[in-house]
C-alpha cells in the first residue's frame, strides 16, 4: 500500500471545503491516515477533495455520546469523504507556540551527510498534552482494513536505520481498555532533522458497530504518555 508524502501544515476552519487531487477511496483514506501518522511532526492536516462539511459536534456525539474533549481542544474541522468516512479535528485553541523546527543546511554536492545517532536525542520528562487530535470514522466493510493499517499492522524500521534526514519509529505498542473492548494503540516518534522530534499516538476506540481511530499529536519535543492518552479518552470512555 503506498502512502502519499502528505505533510500537516495548517487547521482549517470547520466550514472549510476539501481541497486535494483525485477523488478519495477506502484505499486512499489508509494511505493518508498512515501517512498522517507517520508525518507527526505535521501541525494539522489535509482534507480530500469532493468531500463536505459536517457538524463534527453532532457526529462526536452521536458516536461517543459526548464532544467536550480536555485540555482546551475545541472542534476545528469536520468533514465526510465521498467514501463516507468521516474525520473530525480538535486543535487547543490558546496552546502558545511551539518550538520552531531547527533549519540545516544541505550538504554539499556529492558529500556525505552527517551520520546522526538518534539514540542520543534528549526525551525530557515531561507530561504535556497533545496539540491535536484527529477523529477518523469509519462506516461499512471497510473498517477493519482501515483499523488493520492504521493500528495493528503498524511498522517501522529501527531508530539506528534512521539517515541524518530523521524519520519515524515505532516507540511502543499495546493495548487498551475501551468501553469493555480491547483497543490496540501504538507510539511513534519522528526524528527531524537538526535533533528534534514530535510524537503520535494511535488508537482504536472502535465498537464491533462502528469502527474509529483517534491520532493524538504532540508539540515538538514533547514525548507522548499514556497518562495522557487516557486523560484525552475519559470523557469517551464515559469516566
Amino acid at each position: 500500500m503506498s502512502v502519499p508524502s502528505a505533510e500537516l501544515h495548517s487547521v482549517a476552519p470547520a466550514s472549510s471545503p476539501v481541497f486535494a487531487p483525485g477523488r478519495l477511496g477506502a484505499a486512499g483514506l489508509i494511505g493518508f491516515a498512515l501517512g498522517l501518522m507517520l508525518l507527526a511532526g505535521a501541525a494539522a492536516f489535509l482534507l480530500f477533495a469532493r468531500g463536505g462539511p459536517i457538524d463534527g459536534r453532532a457526529e462526536m456525539v452521536r458516536v461517543f455520546g459526548v464532544a467536550d474533549l480536555p485540555f482546551g481542544l475545541q472542534i476545528a474541522s469536520a468533514t465526510v469523504m465521498p467514501s463516507g468516512e468521516k474525520l473530525v479535528a480538535y486543535a487547543a485553541a490558546d496552546a502558545p507556540p511551539e518550538p520552531a523546527r531547527v533549519q540545516v543546511p544541505p550538504p554539499e554536492p556529492g558529500a556525505m551527510g552527517p551520520r546522526v545517532d538518534w539514540s542520543v536525542i534528549a526525551i525530557p520528562a515531561t507530561r504535556e498534552p497533545p496539540r491535536l487530535a484527529t477523529f477518523l470514522i469509519v462506516e461499512g466493510a471497510s473498517g477493519r482494513e482501515v483499523i488493520d493499517a492504521l493500528v495493528r499492522n503498524v511498522h517501522t524500521p529501527d531508530m539506528k536505520g534512521l539517515g541524518a534526514e530523521g524519520g519515524a519509529v515505532l516507540i511502543d505498542r499495546g493495548r487498551s481498555d475501551f468501553r469493555g473492548w480491547e483497543s490496540d494503540w501504538v507510539h511513534l516518534r519522528t526524528f527531524e532533522p537538526g535533533g528534534t522530534f514530535r510524537d503520535a499516538m494511535r488508537i482504536s476506540i472502535s465498537r464491533p458497530d462502528q469502527p474509529a481511530v483517534l491520532t493524538a499529536l504532540w508539540a515538538r519535543g514533547s514525548p507522548a504518555t499514556r497518562e495522557m492518552l487516557d486523560a484525552l479518552l475519559a470523557p469517551l470512555r464515559g469516566s
